[in-house]
């Protein structure tokens, strides 16, 4: 029966050997282990499904060590969760088991799931590596231009299409350094839009901070960003065409009459994104700067110190406007640009600044991540999808202990500590997560892995769909 497992032209050879429920695997990658959907019969430790006649492993019975020869050292096990009947072995915490997944209970905005106790058949095994499968992407910076439409087709949902994005500022890998006078912020589209800052008095009030999605920028009062070259540059010469801008915002005060978090161009056209103050509402002002009606005016208040995704699109030559918060569309307004309705290069005099907006001497304070312009209108499906990958958070951690059980061990990160949590990194591409090592002092007999889930977003929760740790023998 093993036959049927013999390696074709440039596969590696498996060599599997039955251990109650457990796959024993030597010289193998993690890629090679999972034997799911191979054609029916299946081997010892896999059932066969009839409804498909193709193999899925079998729920392991949570025994201890097995009598018999000792594995061979470099021997590995993969220890899953797969299907419902795998996860409803674990223990909830308003988290419920869906179908083959595991997301929070309805109306909860936190929880967890526990998995079982997964044994393997030696006394000590070290943990090599961890792999998931989320649903979405969660906690994920959004992706460089080039990366097109790839994600689509990567998860379940919620995959990203980053067609006609030229500016992307996702302001990671930099937490706690200042934004001195001319310290520069990659735009990471691929477009070459650096942002430079403008540090005004007192100096070195600015800096990384932690950000929505991996660190952002607090920009004080006075001080703000202004893209290099964007008054020149054909990527803003908007034209008649659509466009969208975006960005995660946390504003704690309302100062003038108005706070940016994004403006562009001098008094015609005038466009800006960010609070309209006093009254602290979301805003999107798509306009010639001659009519205060060329805007949109949310009912939602955002300056209360809390992150909110604001997204404001202008599509159509007539002028439809539309402005986002939180995922949702708050308000949309037609508009009437006659002349003005050309938002070309030549119109764009002044500033693109990011934070205060100096030409109207409006000063912002805030902090903002994850701030995107597409050269095109995004739909709602798009909007929401962007924002809950901000506003649901899945993160894992994991445990090693002896046969006389897990009580004394905690859960730990990749760094070995309770403290630390495995999640999307934030320099992932369109592609799942990738594996990532366990730390050392994951080792044992018996494993277990534990799953939080965080939702900021009424009515959504994120969910974890496949769950792997790989463990062997040196």
């Amino acid at each position: 029966m093993l036959d049927r497992f013999a390696a074709g032209p440039g596969e590696h050879p498996l060599v599997p050997v039955a251990l109650g429920a457990l796959l024993l695997v030597g010289g193998c990658s993690f890629e090679d282990v999972d034997l799911t959907g191979r054609e029916c019969p299946c081997i010892d430790g896999w059932v066969c499904d009839p409804t498909t006649s193709t193999c899925r492993r079998e729920p392991m019975d949570g025994g201890g060590p097995a009598d018999g020869p000792e594995p061979d050292a470099g021997t590995v096990w993969l220890l899953e969760d797969r299907i419902e009947s795998d996860f409803a072995q674990g223990t909830t915490s308003t988290t419920t088991v869906i179908g083959s997944g595991v997301r929070l209970e309805s109306g909860a905005n936190s929880g967890s799931f526990t998995s079982r106790l997964f044994t393997v058949p030696v006394e000590r095994a070290t943990g090599r590596s961890i792999t998931w499968i989320p649903r979405a992407p969660y906690g994920k910076p959004l992706l460089e231009e080039a990366a097109g439409s790839a994600e689509l087709s990567a998860y379940t949902e919620g995959g990203m299409n980053s067609s006609g994005l030229v500016l992307l500022l996702r302001f990671d890998d930099h937490s706690g350094d200042p934004l001195l006078d001319g310290t520069t912020v990659t735009d990471s589209s691929g477009h070459g839009h650096t942002a430079v800052t403008l540090d005004l008095a007192p100096p070195g009030d600015s800096g990384y901070r932690a950000g929505r999605v991996g660190d952002g920028a607090f920009l004080a009062r006075e001080d703000f960003l202004s893209i290099s070259g964007a008054t020149t540059h054909a990527d803003f010469a908007f034209g008649t065409d659509d466009f969208s801008w975006m960005a995660w915002v946390r504003i704690d005060g309302c100062a003038a009459s108005e706070d940016n978090v994004i403006a562009l161009g001098g008094e015609q056209p005038h466009i800006w994104l960010g609070a309209a103050c006093p009254s602290g509402l979301a805003h999107w002002q798509v306009g010639d700067g001659m009519s205060a009606s060329q805007g949109a005016t949310a009912p939602d208040g955002i300056v209360d110190d809390v992150w909110h995704h604001l997204v404001g699109v202008k599509s159509g030559s007539a002028g439809r406007i539309v402005l986002y918060v939180d995922g949702r569309r708050a308000v949309e307004e037609l508009v009437d640009y006659g002349a003005m309705g050309n938002f070309t290069k030549s119109l764009l005099s002044g500033n693109f600044p990011i934070g205060t907006a100096p030409v109207y001497t409006y000063a912002s304070q805030l902090t903002v991540d994850e701030l995107a312009i597409f050269r095109r209108a995004l739909a709602d499906d798009e909007v929401r999808s962007i924002y809950l990958r901000g506003a649901l958070r899945l993160r894992l951690q994991v445990r090693g202990c002896d046969a006389t059980g897990c009580d004394a061990e905690g859960f730990v990160g990749p760094d070995g500590t309770a403290s630390s949590f495995f999640a999307e990194p934030t320099g992932a591409g369109p592609g799942l997560p990738s594996s990532q090592p366990l730390p050392e002092i994951v080792s044992g007999s018996l494993f277990q892995y534990r799953a939080t889930f965080e939702s900021d977003a009424a009515g959504f929760s994120p969910e974890l769909e496949v769950m792997q740790l790989l463990v062997g023998l040196p």
